[in-house]
């Protein structure tokens, strides 16, 4: 079984089953159960049924399954279980840790709140991500920054801005018009994260 686990939380599951002698013969309507774990050791759960469609009905050759879902659990381990009847035995798959942290950026700031034109514009706030019930703060994380001029309704991509080693914002910009400036967590950071929410700020541009 291959399993990943996407930006929105979205679970895909894919595998195959397969037997050698050929006097066994399939379940009716063969199935395997998708499961999930805290720890990958013990309490296991099932989430899903996920049928078996059978092509080949032959030894050696691989029925496939697969399902995409929606989860809540964002860290967890996952196994598939083939239950298996009198003629083939139980098989469990090996367990796959996935997990998804949400992401927040707090006190998000651009500073000055009036500036002007061509001088510096300065981006203060705090990465952080959630383990458990506690958030803690995300070094070195990648946020996307994008502006959207006075009257416009679209926003521009701009640049990357980075976090050092407490989570804080660091980077700077030119001023040249009146701007809304937003910044989200990259998708494109590391593959344990999810994206933040967008935050806004607007400078004036004098």
């Amino acid at each position: 079984m291959s399993a990943s686990l996407s930006d929105d939380a979205s679970l895909h599951v894919s595998g195959y089953v397969s037997y050698e002698d050929p006097r066994a013969n399939w379940p009716a309507k063969p199935t395997v159960t998708l499961q999930y774990s805290k720890d990958g050791k013990s309490g296991w759960k099932d989430a899903t049924t996920i049928p078996v469609p059978v092509h080949y009905n032959k030894p050696l050759f691989d029925e496939t399954f697969a399902r995409t879902l929606t989860t809540r659990n964002t860290d967890a381990y996952w196994r598939a279980r083939f239950n298996g009847n009198p003629d083939l035995g139980t098989s469990t798959t090996k367990p796959v840790h996935l997990y998804r942290y949400a992401t927040r950026i707090t006190g998000f700031r651009a500073h000055p709140d009036r500036v002007r034109r061509s001088q510096p514009i300065t981006f203060g706030g705090t990465l952080q991500y959630k383990k458990g019930t506690t958030w803690k703060l995300l070094s070195g994380g990648s946020l996307s920054l994008y502006f959207r001029p006075r009257g416009s309704s679209t926003y521009h991509y701009v640049c990357e801005l980075d976090s050092d080693r407490h989570g804080h914002l660091m980077g700077m910009v030119t001023a040249e018009k009146d701007s809304t400036w937003a910044l989200a967590l990259s998708r494109e950071t590391g593959d344990h994260y999810l994206r933040s929410a967008r935050v806004t700020d607007y400078v004036d541009v004098r």
